[in-house]
This record gives structure tokens, sequence and C-alpha cells, in this order.
């Protein structure tokens, strides 16, 4: 057993254990009484931390030799690292972590403070007003003081679970083949998270260490650890698609290309939009808002460098980014459909789903037709179906929501017109 696990469940022992016994000496009235300062202990600790932080974020202190405050020195070190440039959306990403680490820090350290003035004068206080009673009922006494030994554990152990679980999520993360960073296989993470009180405290604490740890930035987006792991995590897979799609996009239109050629071309372009599609989907509301402006910042500041490596619509894309006026995914299976189409040569005709398929990934997303053929440029026949196919797919061009344009456009590239 790791030692994880080992100082977890020695802990919650120890506190179930010890509020049993100390509920059951109290007795019914008085464990009552200390249950309700513990969870007055708890609300305060939560409400408190955000003074704690306003506190320190206005105080000056000593960083790197010179006086300064600490969201100051975030700001700083974030603009270094972007070479005095950085996008707003990063440097309030920042922030925002800063104020919840320090929250739950302040939280922790709130709560164990409150809980010894509660014990040590409150309590002794209002038991002089709340009597023992004729007869102590010592046995309620003990199931009071175990709800209060469980409340003492969750408080403490379920933040701490949350932390290592969107650790040991990190740690799996991999960039150019190598994961992030390794935890010591000694503390036993994966093995705790396994575990009965791993589960428990993960299941019946997730929503005290999600209120622990998520804050509004300026622009009004709400920020989370679980949300910023899940969008890292992500980001390592829309990263090497994006890589893929430019490497694939150029064969597309190659008028030299051979058909197995551009299919192969198409199918990577196609794979590479309906994963990034599906790894955006499946983030939460909040986290597509935040990665939504993370993608536009960071693409307007670092395209410029890098911008005859990207094709423009992707360039565009990416600057632009909304995940309202865009499906990636029916992208993706717009353009396999396509390839689909290409590999049957005619052997087989071509189905309503696939027609269907193919002209809504085009209306959901405007960028795929510039993505094809950038501004400017003929489109360039890609196939040629057969009448009966394209009386089919011209059929479902004609009642899209495309525009006069881009029907003409999209009839080009299937060879309709």
């Amino acid at each position: 057993m790791g030692y994880l696990t080992l100082g977890i469940l020695g802990f919650s022992a120890l506190a179930l254990l010890f509020g049993m016994l100390v509920g059951c000496l109290r007795g019914r009235n008085r464990a009552i009484l200390r249950l309700g300062l513990l969870l007055l202990t708890v609300v305060l600790a939560f409400a408190l931390r955000g003074v704690v932080y306003d506190t320190l974020a206005e105080t000056e202190i000593e960083l790197d030799g010179k006086m300064t405050t600490l969201p100051a020195y975030m700001t700083e070190m974030i603009a270094e690292s972007f070479d005095g440039n950085a996008p707003a959306s990063v440097t309030n990403l920042a922030l925002a972590l800063t104020e919840i680490l320090v929250g739950l820090v302040a939280f922790y350290m709130l709560f164990i403070v409150l809980r010894l003035i509660t014990w040590l004068i409150v309590f002794p206080i209002c038991k002089i007003f709340v009597k023992k009673g004729a007869k102590r009922r010592r046995g309620f006494g003990a199931l009071i003081g175990l709800a209060q030994g469980a409340l003492i554990a969750l408080v403490i152990c379920a933040p701490i679970t949350g932390l290592l679980v969107q650790t040991d999520k990190l740690s799996k993360v991999e960039m150019n083949g190598e994961a992030l960073f390794e935890l010591p296989p000694e503390l036993g993470v994966e093995e705790y998270l396994a575990s009965a009180p791993g589960t428990v405290y993960n299941k019946a604490g997730g929503w005290l260490f999600n209120m622990l740890t998520t804050v509004k930035t300026e622009s009004g987006t709400k920020v989370s650890i679980e949300d910023t792991c899940d969008i890292l995590e992500k980001s390592t897979v829309i990263v090497e698609k994006i890589e893929q799609l430019t490497e694939k996009i150029e064969g597309i239109t190659d008028a030299a290309a051979s058909a197995e050629n551009q299919i192969d071309a198409l199918k990577g372009v196609g794979d590479a939009l309906v994963e990034i599609g599906n790894s955006l989907d499946s983030l939460s509301g909040d986290a597509q808002g935040l990665i939504e402006e993370m993608i536009g910042d960071l693409a307007s500041t670092m395209i410029g460098e890098d911008a005859d490596e990207l094709p423009p619509a992707v360039s565009d894309m990416l600057e632009n980014f909304d995940f309202e006026e865009m499906d990636l995914a029916a992208a993706g299976e717009a353009l396999n459909s396509i390839a689909s189409v290409i590999e049957k040569d005619g052997s087989a005709p071509i189905t309503s789903d696939e027609a269907s398929a193919i002209v809504n990934g085009f209306a959901a997303n405007d960028f795929l037709l510039d993505l094809i053929v950038p501004e400017g440029e003929e489109p360039e026949t890609l196939i040629m179906l057969p009448a009966n196919d394209a009386a089919t797919v011209d059929s479902a061009i004609a009642s899209s929501s495309l525009s006069a344009e881009q029907k003409h456009t999209l009839r080009t590239l299937l060879g309709l017109s």
C-alpha cells in the first residue's frame, strides 16, 4: 500500500475515531453545538479565502530581489515568456490560477486557525448556555461526533484528492513523445485514486474541490483547475492534428496527385478535423469559452511570425475561432465522405447519408471551402460523380444554407458544374 493511501486512511480513521469519542463524552446537546461551530468554520474559511488573496495581492513583497506584488510579478513573468507581448487571455489565466492556489492554501490555514479558535474560545463560552441535559444521550453524541469527524476528513482530504486527480491526468500528457513530468511511484498516486478512500473522496468531495478551485477572470470567464488541466491534456492532441492538417491540405487540390494520394490527403485532413472537433467538444462549456479566447489570442500573437507556414484559411480559422460558428467534426466527416466517394469510383451509388455529411459539413463550417479553395483561386474539380450520384448530391446542395457562391464552389469541387 502506497504512502498516500496509508496517510489518508490513517488520517480519516483518526478523525472519525476522535470525533466519535469526543462526541460521546460531550453528549448530544454539546456535540450538536460543536458540529454547528465546525460548519460555521468551514463557511468562514471558504468566504474569507478571497480576502486573504486580495490582501496578499495588494501587499508588496520581495520577489527575485525586488519589491513587487504577486499579480505584477506573475504578469511580468508571463510577458517575458512571450517576449513582452503576452496575450491577455494567457495572462488572465495565469493570474486566475495563482488566485486559485493561494486561495486553496488560505482555505486550509483559515480552517485550522478558525477551528482552534472556536474550540478553545467560542465553544467554552457557548457551552455555558447549552446544558448537558439530565441525560447526556452519549449514543447520539457519538453519532454526531462521528459526523463531525467525517466532515473534517472530507474538508481536508477531498481537495487533496482533487488535486491528485488532476496531477495524475497531467502526468500522462505527452509532448514530443515525452511525459510532461513523472510522479514518484513510491507515492502510489494511481493506487490511491483507485482505492476505496480515493474513490469516495473524489466522488463525495468533488463539488468542494470545484468550488475551491474556480474563479472568474477579468473578462468574466470561469477558470478552474479541472478545466485548465483538461485544456492542457487536449491541447497536445490539437497541436499534433493541426500539424497533420497543414501537411495534408496541399495534397487535396494538387492536380498532379494520384487518386490514391488525393484520398490519403482528404482522409488526413478529415481525420485531423474530426479528432480536433471531438477533443474540443469533450470539454466543459467553461473550458470551451476559455480555450476559445486563448486560441484566438495565441493565434494573433504567434501566427505573425510563422504566417508563411500555415495556409491562410487555417490562420483565419484559428484567429476567429468560434464554437458556435463551426463544427470541426462535421467538417472532417464531410472530407472523409468525399474520400469515400472517390475510393468507390462509381462501384456503388452514393448514399443519402454521405451526401448529407458532405453538404452539412460545408454548410456548418464557412472556413472549409476557403481551406480547400484559397481566396482568389478558381476551384479545382476533385471528383466527377455519376449522373445518379450527382442528382443526389445536387439536391442536398440546393436545399442547404450555403450561399450562392459557396454552392457554386462546392458544385465545381464535386464535378457538378
